[in-house]
């Protein structure tokens, strides 16, 4: 009994029932409510069960299979990890307290309201809010920061001090975390989490604290099993995967070129410096091509900059209100207008009587719940959104390049209500009159070809700003960097040269390989230094945005993929020298995460951090965790080349393919436990970064859901070996490749079709999996199912 009990088995059937599980309450959670999938699943005494189970299964095996020596010291070390992190829970579970705590200023309080069950918590401690401040993104609503200064009453112990709480900045007094969580809507009163947990964290902690030594000392004992794989890469053979991009264009629309304002001057205003409605302090040209790519899909009209239209709509609206700018993506939406094309210009959104034609239907759109709008709908009120920018822009509110002396939250305007808000009536005139003036002054210079005074007049304006707006504007090499940045395109002209480097790379592996020669050291070594070259610039690109934005560039979807573009080529540079064709790979991956950067889930701007992310735990998280993603994309890679070599089997050639398959399965097992360790690595320090910020290291949402499950997964292909039905190497390459789609689901799925807190790109924003992704998955599985039909066919033809 006890050897089936404590078995590998037995381990393994309960880790899948886990994942299972917690699968389904992930699902449960987005369709019903995050109540339904606690009480079902997570908080469910069955589950508790299969937890429990799972750790005294692993504690049994550690002692029954006798798992401690010391030429192996870290395997048992790591699984007794495993078992300190299921304790620190269970002691957390059954012995913390959780709650909020409400202070007005001026008062004090030491009643701590549970959540568990409603009650109360007495402290033995008075917590009196002296000051509660929350600083605002200027001149928007946006909290840049929110912090409470509390003095700490302890008549018991006669200790009296006081404290600063802001996000990630908590208290710690006598077993109690007092954590910045809300605030009253009055601004007047601070909300606290105060949490209490004497055993359980420090468990939990120390279990982390193993879990990460033990990973990186099996990295460097010799014995292990990773260091025999290491010694396994020495030569392979080479095979190629080929992948193929269209480019599909559009025509631009025709437009009077003396309605155009000139290159240079449109230039000239793109220096200026904007605050946009979120409080974010940003160049016009950044403003200029975020309301192009919103409303056209592209920054330019054929040659016709983003500067240039946005002026151009100021200076002659009655030519440009008939451009048809507004890009309409829904056939439907279309077909109801009756478009002819895709655009839409500013003109024909309204009747010959000059009614608004969206007005009706979206009115009847928002009267629906939410809930029941469908994509139609869904497409209307972005079209709605569109037109409302566009008028914005027309009118010239959105052009709020004016900042006002001694103003609260330093609020810029436009110039049509600046000068109303200025104290100073020198200031005010100026702000009434002076961008009519450079408008005046550009069409002038338009007609005579002379922009001096128009030139005199921005420069005005300038200075205006350095002046009025010196607290918040921004500095003149950043203005410089910015505009640099946006006139590059680092990132769309690497995934371009990805692309090209990397599929000419793998032509001419296929080339010289089918000549039966070898791969010139030489032409290794070039593409090598092109590899470096593009990795180099990649990282300007990316040192760029930090310099701009002022924060590690980790906070979305864009940032994210542009991160993994540049960790997967460092990977295939670092590996390349052992198995060459891990560059091409490593480069095509690159151009796949740059193009993924570049779709409309991406989000380009470099916007303002919610107070939460402003956290050295976010730039040290997010670059663990994605680049176990980049490695893990790179095995997927390298599992699917093996699966195409088992395509072209023959029993002459048996011997000889599955030789080189096994030197890239050695690769693949390096690369696999490298990344296993990192998104283990990664996921500990997120619930770290969470207990620390609001005092809660787990609490099921479905981002770190899923990334534990993608640690079930590919432990369990990382474990296969143990299973002899499995040891085969086709199995070990159909688990790697298909083990990728969880680690889809962690960063894609999740953002767009859980409910959680972790998106990068919005919760539920798509209703269906596009048809290409059924297509593409269902190319893969026709791959991967005649590979190995054809590998075991060959297979059992020697056997016999």
């Amino acid at each position: 009994m006890k050897d089936k009990f404590f078995g590998f088995k037995t381990t393994i059937v309960l880790l899948i029932v886990i994942a299972i599980s917690v699968i389904m309450a992930t699902f449960i959670e987005s369709a019903t409510s995050t109540e339904n999938a606690r009480d079902l699943v997570y908080n469910a005494t069955w589950f508790e069960v299969m937890l429990a189970l799972l750790t005294l299964n692993i504690t049994g095996s550690l002692f029954y299979h006798k798992s401690f020596q010391w030429s192996k010291i870290t395997v048992p070390l790591f699984h007794l990890s495993f078992v300190l992190i299921m304790i620190g829970a269970m002691f957390t579970r059954y012995t913390g307290v959780e709650g909020m705590i409400s202070i007005r200023e001026g008062q004090q309080s030491n009643v701590v309201r549970l959540e568990n069950n409603g009650g109360d918590k007495i402290l033995p401690f008075e917590v009196f809010l002296n000051d509660f401040e929350l600083k605002r993104y200027p001149g928007s609503n946006s909290p840049s920061s929110y912090s409470s200064v509390v003095t700490v009453q302890d008549e018991e112990k006669g200790n009296f001090f006081e404290y600063h709480i802001y996000m990630n900045h908590i208290l710690k007094y006598r077993g109690w975390r007092f954590f910045q969580t809300s605030y009253d809507q009055d601004e007047k009163g601070t909300v606290l989490t105060a949490t209490r947990d004497v055993i359980g964290t420090p468990v939990t902690y120390f279990g982390y604290f193993l879990t990460i030594t033990t990973l990186f000392l099996s990295l460097l004992l010799p014995g292990t099993f990773f260091r025999k794989q290491l010694r396994k890469l020495r030569t392979m053979g080479i095979t190629v995967l080929l992948l193929f991009v269209s480019i599909i264009g559009f025509s631009a629309p025709e437009i009077d070129a003396a309605k155009i304002v000139d290159v240079q001057q449109a230039q000239e205003f793109g220096e200026l410096v904007v605050q946009d409605y979120k409080g974010k302090m940003k160049t016009m040209n950044t403003l200029d091509n975020e309301f192009m790519r919103k409303l056209y899909g592209a920054e330019t009209i054929d040659a016709i900059t983003a500067d240039q239209v946005v002026l151009s709509l100021q200076t002659y609206p009655e030519e440009w209100v008939n451009v048809p700018l507004i890009k309409v993506h829904n056939k439907d939406v279309r077909k109801s207008l009756d478009m002819e094309g895709k655009y839409l210009s500013y003109a024909n959104l309204f009747n010959p009587e000059g009614r608004y034609i969206l007005s009706e239907p979206i009115s009847r759109i928002f009267m629906k719940p939410e809930s029941s709008r469908n994509k139609f709908d869904k497409a209307m009120i972005k079209l709605d959104d569109k037109a409302n920018i566009l008028h914005a822009f027309i009118i010239g509110d959105a052009i709020t390049v004016f900042p006002i002396e001694n103003i609260e939250n330093n609020k810029w305007h436009a110039s049509k209500d600046a000068a109303q808000f200025s104290t100073n009536s020198e200031d005010s005139l100026f702000l009434k009159h002076i961008f009519p003036l450079y408008i005046d002054a550009l069409q002038e210079g338009k007609t005579n070809g002379n922009y001096d005074q128009a030139a005199n007049y921005l420069s005005a304006i300038k200075k205006y700003q350095e002046k009025a707006g010196a607290e918040v504007t921004i500095s003149p090499s950043k203005i410089k960097a910015e505009l640099n940045y946006n006139k590059w395109h680092i990132f769309e002209r690497m995934e371009k040269m990805f692309a090209l480097v990397g599929f000419v790379l793998l032509i001419l592996f296929f080339i010289i390989l089918l000549k039966g020669k070898v791969f010139p050291r030489w032409l290794e070594i070039s593409f090598q230094l092109v590899a470096l070259i593009l990795l180099i610039i990649t990282e300007i690109g990316v040192g760029l945005r930090w310099y701009i934005g002022g924060y590690v560039p980790l906070s979305n979807s864009l940032e994210v993929m542009i991160f993994l573009s540049g960790i997967v080529l460092l990977a295939g540079l670092i590996i390349s020298r052992r198995q060459p064709v891990t560059l091409a790979l490593s480069l095509i991956l690159g151009y796949t995460f740059l193009f993924v950067a570049s779709m409309n889930n991406g989000n380009p701007e470099i916007g303002n951090l919610v107070p939460v992310l402003k956290s050295y735990w976010l730039s040290i998280h997010v670059a663990v965790i994605t680049s176990s993603y980049a490695l893990f994309a790179l095995v997927m890679m390298m599992a699917l080349v093996n699966l195409m070599l088992f395509l072209f089997l023959t029993p002459l050639k048996f011997k000889r393919i599955v030789a080189k398959s096994a030197q890239l399965d050695a690769l693949i097992q390096v690369m696999l436990t490298i990344a296993l360790y990192m998104l283990t690595i990664g996921t500990i320090l997120g619930a770290i970064w969470a207990n620390e910020s609001w005092g809660r290291y787990w609490g099921w949402d479905a981002k770190e859901t899923w990334a534990l499950i993608s640690i079930f997964i590919y432990a369990f292909v990382a474990h296969m070996r143990f299973i002899p039905a499995m040891k085969d190497q086709y199995w070990v390459n159909l688990a790697a490749f298909w083990s990728f789609t969880s680690i889809l689901m962690t960063f894609f799925g999740v953002n767009y079709f859980l409910v959680g807190l972790h998106s990068y790109a919005g919760v539920g924003e798509a209703n269906s999996l596009p048809m290409w992704i059924w297509y593409t998955a269902a190319v893969f599985v026709i791959i991967t199912a005649l590979s190995g039909i054809r590998y075991f066919k060959v297979k059992e033809k020697l056997e016999v």
